[in-house]
């Protein structure tokens, strides 16, 4: 039977994640110990690279997640940051529409 392939979409976090001790982009890894049992963590790609330049510790997979979705819902409790990135998103909305429309009057006006 083929073995199971992880892919990035079973590590949340991959790609959204910086190391704190260098900056890099942190990154999901998994491995066997020594029993089979399989373990998840995230690492930073300076650590596992072959460069090997960076020595801040794996954390395991399920802490960090579970960190940051408790910490995700927490933000979503309150309403008046609710109000706020609702408020922001609505005036990124209109200035792209203000975009979309001068652009097109720049490419009718060449056209004409």
């Amino acid at each position: 039977m083929p073995s199971h392939r992880w892919s990035r979409s079973d590590y949340l976090l991959t790609g959204k994640l910086r190391c704190g001790i260098c900056g890099s982009t942190m990154v999901g890894k998994s491995g066997s110990s020594h029993t089979g049992e399989k373990h998840c963590y995230y690492s930073c790609l300076n650590r596992v690279s072959g460069q090997k330049t960076c020595h801040k510790k794996h954390i395991r997979q399920d802490v960090l997640e579970d960190l940051v979705l408790a910490e995700t819902y927490h933000l979503l409790d309150d309403q008046r940051l609710l109000d706020y990135i609702a408020d922001k998103t609505w005036e990124l909305y209109q200035k792209q529409d203000e975009d979309q429309a001068e652009t097109g009057t720049i490419r009718t006006a060449k056209k004409g």
